[in-house]
C-alpha cells in the first residue's frame, strides 16, 4: 500500500486514555519520503508518528534524499505529523494494518511556507473547536479528569457530528469510575459506527467494545465483560490486536488463566506478530508453567530481537531455564 499526502489535511486528535500502554509495539513497518511539490527530497525534516489509542510516541529525521523508516509498530491508527522549517506541517491520519502488510509506505509533500499568506484575516470555521479539544487532551494528559471531561462536552455539543469525541468522554468518565456513565458514552459511539458503516467490523470499535467489557470487569460482572469481550473479537476477526487487549485487561486482572486463553487466539490469527508471545511467556510464568514460558520468550525475541523489551526478556531467559530444569513433565 502506497498513500501519498499533501500537507494541509486537518485531523482531530483523539487521545484514547492509554488504557493499554504496552500497545503500540510490535513487527510493523512505516516508511517514506518527504519532498516538496516540485519533487525534490526534503533532507532533515522531522517526523513524528503518535499510536492514537495508546499514546505511544515514535520519531524520525529525513536523510540526504528524504528517506525515513519507523520500525517496531503495532497494529493502530497512527497520526503522523511531518514538519521541517519554511514548509508547512503536514498531518495524516494513517492506519497501519500487520495482517494487510507488514512494511506500508507513506510518501509526504511538504509545500512551501509563503509568510505573506499566512496572516490570519479570519478564524476559519472549527479552529476554536479544535483549540478545545487539543485543551481536553492535555488536561486529560495532566489526569485533570473533570476539568477534561468538560472540555470535550463542550466540544461535542458545537460539534455533534464529530462523535469520536464520545471515546474521549468515556476515557473521562472511566478513569473517574463512573461506569455507568463511561459505558453509556462509549455505546453512543458504537452507535454511530453502526449507523454510518451498517456494520460493527472496525477495529476502532472493537477496541472500544474491549473497554466496555473492561468497565464491566472492574464492577465485577463478568458475564457482560465476557460477552463484550466476545463482541471485540468478532467485531475485527482478521486482527490479533482486539483479542491482545482483552488479554492485558485478564492479566492486569490478576487472571493469567483467561489472558493465555486470548493471547493464544492473538497468536493463531498472527503467529508472527511478537508481543503476544512476550506476554504468554510472563503469564506462563505466573502459572508456573516455565517451559512454556521460555519457549513463548524464545520466539518472542526471535520475532522481535530490536524490540524496547527484548533486553529484559534475555536478561530473564537463565532464570527461567533453571526452573523449566525443574519442572515435573
Amino acid at each position: 500500500m502506497k498513500l501519498k499526502i499533501v500537507a494541509g489535511v486537518v485531523f482531530f486528535g483523539l487521545l484514547a486514555g492509554g488504557l493499554y500502554a504496552q500497545l503500540g509495539l510490535g513487527g510493523g513497518r512505516l516508511r517514506g519520503v518527504v519532498s516538496d511539490e516540485a519533487g525534490k527530497p526534503i533532507a532533515g525534516a522531522q517526523v513524528e508518528v503518535v499510536n492514537e489509542a495508546y499514546n505511544t510516541k515514535f520519531t524520525a529525521v529525513t536523510d540526504a534524499k528524504g528517506r525515513w523508516a519507523l520500525s517496531g509498530l503495532a497494529s493502530a491508527r497512527y497520526l503522523v505529523t511531518v514538519t521541517k522549517d519554511g514548509y508547512r506541517e503536514a498531518t495524516i491520519d494513517f492506519q497501519l494494518s500487520l495482517v494487510a502488510q507488514r512494511t506500508q509506505t507513506l510518501d509526504v509533500t511538504l509545500k512551501k511556507r509563503d509568510e505573506g499568506t499566512e496572516m490570519a484575516i479570519e478564524t476559519p470555521k472549527g479552529s476554536t473547536a479544535a483549540g478545545v479539544l487539543q485543551e481536553g487532551n492535555d488536561l486529560f494528559a495532566q489526569k485533570k479528569y473533570q476539568e477534561a471531561l468538560a472540555k470535550f462536552e463542550e466540544f461535542k455539543a458545537t460539534n455533534p457530528d464529530v462523535y469520536k469525541v464520545s471515546i474521549n468522554i468515556g476515557n473521562c468518565l472511566l478513569v473517574m469510575k463512573d461506569y455507568a456513565g463511561a459505558i453509556k458514552a462509549y455505546e453512543e459511539y458504537i452507535d454511530r459506527v453502526k449507523t454510518e458503516s451498517g456494520t460493527l467490523s472496525d477495529e476502532d470499535a472493537a477496541k472500544i467494545m474491549a473497554t466496555i467489557g473492561q468497565a464491566y470487569m472492574d464492577q465485577g460482572n463478568v458475564e457482560e465483560a465476557k460477552r463484550h469481550f466476545k463482541m471485540a473479537i468478532d467485531s475485527f476477526p482478521g486482527d490479533p490486536v482486539p483479542a491482545y487487549n482483552v488479554a492485558e485487561i485478564y492479566f492486569n486482572q490478576g487472571e493469567p488463566d483467561p489472558a493465555i486463553e486470548y493471547l493464544l487466539i492473538a497468536v493463531k490469527i498472527d503467529e508472527n506478530w511478537a508481543p503476544p508471545y512476550r506476554n504468554l511467556g510472563y503469564a506462563y510464568l505466573n502459572r508456573g508453567q516455565y517451559q512454556k514460558a521460555l519457549e513463548s520468550f524464545k520466539r518472542f525475541l526471535a520475532l522481535a530481537p530490536d524490540d524496547p523489551q527484548a533486553k529484559t526478556v534475555t536478561d530473564l531467559l537463565p532464570s527461567v531455564e533453571k526452573l523449566a530444569k525443574t519442572e515435573k513433565k
